[in-house]
């Protein structure tokens, strides 16, 4: 018979583990996956396909603890997740089921029973909705993608291949690797890299001018976001390269700030047996730039490729950097290096399908990314569509970022436009600068 095996929590999940106690709400860490099931659902096969799928990922069953100030993960033994007919609500309304899914997903897991809560609503008996409610500390964004596929796969009755690591096996090569000569390595190489830059400033506002702040949202159509890729194909980079150049050229035109340094998040999978892994692997790292208003766009994009490139490679977390550069300064003192937070995702948005069902996904509400941040910028990389998202803590709002979509989509057209130009001969430097 299995038995419950304990094994000390990674780096990124102890993190974690304290902003869920100090930095969240109620289900400030969850990341449920939810879909809308149209057709003839098999309940059986449904129920089996989840099973198997809780069996080949140990991060799906397991659950984490304090003990003498170390957190472990405490990894269940398989067992059936339970998905029998009395979670299937018959004869519920739509409304109502759409409100129990927005409670479910919006209430604390407990993550020292288990990373996941299992729900099935039955609208009829050709329409059912399935929310897989999963702690974040025992996925991410890629584990969505690979427990969405594999449990479509598994549904159909295919066969998977073989698993690669289990994610404890990852988290135990990972200390290793963070440690020792290797760690004082890697420190030293950021101290150095991080002498002169600063965080830019936040500022508190009141309620209601937060309220009334900018609409900062921005979507670059396909001739922008074609033009964008044509333009980082010149200089060898990728699109997230010149949208992580734009944002620094916006921090240097609104707050003279030349060497601005934000956090942003990176997917940590750095070996090829943890590939399709379940796990929370994803960690911060610090990226940041040196920018000058004779400076071409082109090059700013070049370096901030190159930024990116060396973030990949010495992925340090934030958190393991020496104390005396973990606080970087400003004109008015030091501030958390991780206020500003800015990352760029690839979107393929591929439909799942499960054999002989339509799914569609059911969009919930999580209002959770300002209760871990000051500042998070995310530019989401759609087909021929590029979305640029901008959230704030409550009562946070940087003057500097005021009028982020319009700014941005302006700069976008001039970069396509003038590939050629200066940081200070584009938007930003004519008419923008130092607000």
């Amino acid at each position: 018979m299995a038995e419950t095996r304990e094994f000390a929590a990674s780096i990124g999940q102890r993190l974690l583990w304290l902003m869920d106690r100090y930095r969240g709400s109620a289900g400030a860490l969850n990341e449920p996956m939810t879909w809308r099931l149209r057709g003839p659902l098999d309940i059986g096969a449904l129920s089996a396909a989840v099973d198997a799928l809780i069996e080949r990922h140990e991060s799906l069953r397991t659950a984490f603890l304090m003990r003498d100030n170390q957190l472990l993960q405490v990894i269940k033994p398989p067992a059936s997740a339970g998905l029998a007919p009395e979670t299937v609500c018959s004869g519920a309304g739509e409304q109502e089921v759409l409100a129990a899914l927005e409670a479910e997903t919006g209430s604390r897991i407990d993550i020292g029973e288990g990373p996941l809560r299992i729900r099935l609503w039955r609208l009829s008996p050709t329409d059912h909705i399935l929310c897989l409610n999963i702690h974040h500390l025992a996925m991410d964004r890629r584990s969505a993608t690979v427990i969405a596929d594999e449990l479509a796969m598994l549904y159909s009755g295919a066969a998977l291949p073989p698993s690669g690591w289990q994610y404890a096996a990852w988290a135990e090569w990972q200390r290793d690797r963070m440690s020792g000569a290797r760690l004082a390595e890697l420190r030293h190489a950021w101290t150095e890299r991080l002498q002169h830059v600063q965080v830019p400033a936040l500022r508190q506002v009141s309620e209601a001018a937060a309220e009334t702040g900018p609409e900062p949202d921005c979507v670059l159509g396909e001739r922008q976001v074609s033009g964008l890729q044509r333009l980082a194909a010149d200089v060898s980079a990728g699109l997230f390269a010149v949208t992580l150049a734009m944002f620094f050229a916006l921090i240097w035109a609104r707050t003279g700030v030349r060497e601005p340094a934000v956090a942003s998040v990176f997917d940590g999978r750095d070996r090829p047996e943890v590939a399709d892994t379940v796990g929370f692997f994803e960690h911060l790292v610090l990226l940041r730039a040196s920018v000058r208003a004779d400076q071409p766009m082109t090059d700013l994009i070049a370096a901030a490729q190159a930024e990116i490139d060396f973030a990949a490679a010495n992925g340090l977390p934030l958190h393991l950097l020496p104390p005396a550069a973990a606080r970087l300064g400003g004109p008015d003192g030091a501030r958390r290096i991780d206020d500003v937070v800015f990352s760029h995702i690839v979107c393929l948005d591929e439909p799942v399908e499960f054999s002989g069902l339509r799914l569609d996904h059911v969009p919930v509400s999580l209002e959770r990314t300002e209760e871990r941040f000051g500042l998070r910028v995310l530019f989401a990389e759609y087909p021929g569509q590029l979305v640029g998202m901008f959230h704030c803590a409550p009562k946070v709002m940087p003057s500097w970022a005021a009028g982020f979509g319009g700014v941005f989509s302006r700069l976008a057209d001039e970069l396509v436009e003038r590939p050629s130009a200066t940081v200070g001969r584009t938007t930003l430097g004519a008419g923008l600068r130092r607000v």
